[in-house]
C-alpha cells in the first residue's frame, strides 16, 4: 500500500481511512491526515498500537521521510 501511494498520491483514495491514516503518518503528510479530519494523534489512535509500531518500521525501512 505504501508503494501504491508512492508511486502515485491519488491511490491513496482506494484505501480504508485507517489505511489512508497509516500511509499518512508513514510519509509524515499532514496534509493527509488533516484531509480526513484527524490529527496527528488521533490518526495514531485511530490505527491502534500494532499498526503504529508497523508504520514506524516501515518509515525507518524505507526511508519514507
Amino acid at each position: 500500500m505504501v508503494a501504491h501511494v508512492k508511486a502515485d498520491e491519488a491511490s491513496i483514495g482506494v484505501l480504508s481511512t485507517g489505511e489512508r491514516l497509516t500511509v499518512a503518518l508513514i510519509f509524515d503528510k499532514p496534509e493527509l491526515w488533516t484531509r480526513y479530519r484527524y490529527t496527528a494523534l488521533e490518526a495514531v489512535d485511530r490505527i491502534g498500537l500494532e499498526w503504529t509500531r508497523a508504520a514506524f518500521q516501515v518509515q525507518r525501512d524505507l526511508d519514507c521521510r
